[in-house]
């Protein structure tokens, strides 16, 4: 059976989907996020009439890894734009970091996919930045001092 994704109507005309136009790849990249998700049915009952029905929930929630590596070879983002992409899905609400990366022990980045997003525009939504992560061979640089300029 092939893979898909469902994006609801209320999802498409959101705010916060209208919003992630710009970068272009924006929109790309939350779809690829979304085909990572592994969707199970678990039976729920309605508190208020008893009834039972199945309700779809993301089982690998938090776990989800997509690489810059991965993004620039199987895809053809640049580590720029995927860089700004992931940053506009975040500030949106469409994702945020469920595990930060170990850059020295080369741990990825793990994703939770969020529904941040429904209060966009609002004053419910809570607003989430990404946090930059320096790259291991960053921190092995030595810090280079500007040079001292006299006052006249």
């Amino acid at each position: 059976m092939p893979k898909g994704i469902y994006l609801t109507e209320e999802l498409i005309k959101s705010p916060a989907y209208r919003e992630i136009g710009t970068p272009a790849d924006a929109r790309l990249v939350l779809a690829l996020f979304y085909l990572r998700r592994r969707i199970k049915k678990i039976e729920v009952i309605d508190k208020e009439t008893g009834h039972k029905f199945l309700k779809p929930e993301v089982v690998n929630n938090g776990q989800i890894v997509f690489t810059y590596r991965e993004a620039k070879e199987k895809y053809g983002i640049p580590q720029t734009t995927f860089s700004r992409c992931l940053d506009k899905l975040v500030e949106v609400g469409f994702l945020d970091v469920a595990e930060a990366p170990d850059r020295i022990n080369g741990t990825p980045t793990k994703w939770y996919i969020s529904d941040r997003w429904r209060y966009y525009g609002t004053e419910w939504f809570q607003k989430v930045e990404r946090q930059k992560t320096i790259p291991a061979f960053d921190l092995r640089k030595k810090k280079k001092t500007p040079p001292h300029y006299q006052n006249w």
